[in-house]
């Protein structure tokens, strides 16, 4: 709503410098616990600030970019991973305790300079401009009324099903991704605690080999195709580590290789399929609630995984392995490709 009513350059620079820059400052500063407490109150506003980025990004590009473009924006995430060794030196030379403070001074600094600069050299996109004439004399409470119809939407459109379908997997993917993994692979494949910092890295430099030779490939496939085969190949991943416990190099080898190609199948072709076939004036609410809902869904399964860990370090992997799965056969069986196809037509 507030993007909508104020502007999506406006609310980027608000919400990114008080979720990014303001809350790496708060742990910059941070002396106990209510400073880590109030840095992540603010950091929760980083949804935010990624719909109206989003809307910048996307809304007066021409939609046969869009996939190119959010590929783009991967490998320079994935190219910033490189830069993990520094913070693996600082806390080598200075101790824990000081090389993080300087990092999230550093991150502070940095994220601020982002979001200014964002702003600066950007303009507002003309849904921007029409959905601020369109809102300008509505109150909030009325704008807050239509989310029941924004509501209903998702769950009657077949794209949107589908990808809050995705987004929940993804969801609980990652908590495997982040958590589960790393206490996985010390703990049952004896891999040194070291050695897991370089693990983004590697992961990394196979993503960008995958995206530098066959991205431009996997582009052109339909949806279904290139969803339903990443998530497999997620199952893959996850399946790597169980089926060679007892040749620990080759289930990590196994795992990074397959996980980071599933990442250069997923993740372009989530973010573009939103802003390809949902209606624009729609798509800023349909965004923010979608992810609202995914969220509200998966955030008990950390929980209900740590519980299945306890028991055994393979459940929260053969669960992320159904879950995948099923996704995968509820994509190939959805009506989207089609149904979708025709919205983008009327766009």
């Amino acid at each position: 709503m507030i993007i909508d009513k104020y502007g999506r350059r406006r609310i980027y620079l608000i919400s990114d410098l008080l979720s990014a820059g303001f809350s790496m400052l708060l742990l910059a500063l941070a002396k106990n616990f209510w400073w880590f407490a109030a840095s992540m109150f603010f950091a929760g506003g980083w949804q935010i600030a990624t719909n109206a980025w989003s809307g910048i990004t996307t809304e007066d590009t021409d939609p046969k970019k869009i996939p190119i473009a959010f590929s783009g924006m991967s490998v320079m995430q994935l190219a910033a991973t490189f830069l993990t060794p520094i913070a693996i030196l600082l806390v080598n030379r200075f101790g824990v305790v000081n090389a993080m403070h300087g990092v999230y001074f550093f991150a502070a600094a940095s994220q601020s300079l982002k979001s200014i600069l964002m702003y600066l050299k950007t303009k507002e996109t003309q849904q921007g401009i029409q959905r601020m004439e369109e809102t300008r004399d509505v109150p909030f409470i009325k704008m807050f009324a239509d989310y029941g119809r924004i509501f209903k939407l998702i769950f009657t459109t077949p794209v949107t099903r589908l990808l809050l379908m995705l987004v929940l997997t993804l969801n609980i993917n990652n908590v495997i991704i982040n958590t589960f993994f790393y206490d996985f692979a010390t703990e049952r494949l004896g891999l040194p605690a070291a050695s897991l910092g370089y693990i983004p890295m590697i992961r990394a430099v196979v993503c960008l080999l995958f995206m530098f030779t066959a991205q431009s490939y996997v582009n052109e496939r339909s949806h279904k195709v290139v969803l339903s085969v990443g998530l497999l190949l997620y199952v893959a991943a996850f399946a790597s580590p169980i089926l060679f416990q007892n040749f620990s190099w080759v289930g990590v080898v196994l795992y990074i290789f397959f996980e980071a190609i599933a990442n250069a199948f997923i993740y372009p072709r989530k973010e573009s399929l939103l802003f390809l076939y949902i209606d624009k004036k729609e798509r800023s609410r349909v965004y923010g609630l979608l992810h609202v809902l995914a969220l509200a869904v998966s955030s008990p399964f950390g929980t209900i995984m740590g519980a299945m860990s306890d028991v055994d370090r393979l459940l929260p992997f053969l669960f992320a392995i159904a879950v995948s799965i099923g996704c995968s056969v509820l994509i190939v069986l959805s009506k989207a490709e089609s149904k979708s196809k025709n919205t983008a037509a009327g766009q």
